[in-house]
């Protein structure tokens, strides 16, 4: 069965996340003025990964993630399909009621 975390946990968990946020920005601007943008991003998620994947490996985990039948994957790919839409969400928006435009290199980059 699992438990809830304690009170100082969450709000040690929330302070973290909030500080990890908050610091992608910057981290981002500065790192585009040495590496190219692709690149970047690659190593932003393999480095997320690798940080990632003792916490997945972990029995509990592990067997949760054997357990997942062809419906629990299709449901991991379908929210991580809408996630991933989030930028094309945002454009639209930010077009509709912030009156702002999109250049073709950014339509097509969003495709």
């Amino acid at each position: 069965m699992r438990t809830r975390p304690s009170r100082p946990a969450a709000v040690f968990l929330a302070l973290l996340v909030t500080l990890l946020w908050s610091t992608s920005f910057i981290l981002v601007k500065n790192g585009l003025r040495e590496i190219p943008p692709l690149t970047f991003a690659g190593l932003r998620y393999a480095l997320a990964a690798a940080c990632l994947a003792p916490l997945a490996l972990r029995r509990p985990v592990a067997r949760g993630l054997r357990a997942l039948t062809f419906r629990g994957w299709g449901g991991l790919a379908e929210s991580s399909i809408i996630n991933g839409t989030m930028l094309i969400q945002v454009a639209i928006l930010a077009w509709l009621f912030l009156d702002e435009s999109l250049t073709l290199s950014q339509v097509l980059g969003m495709g």
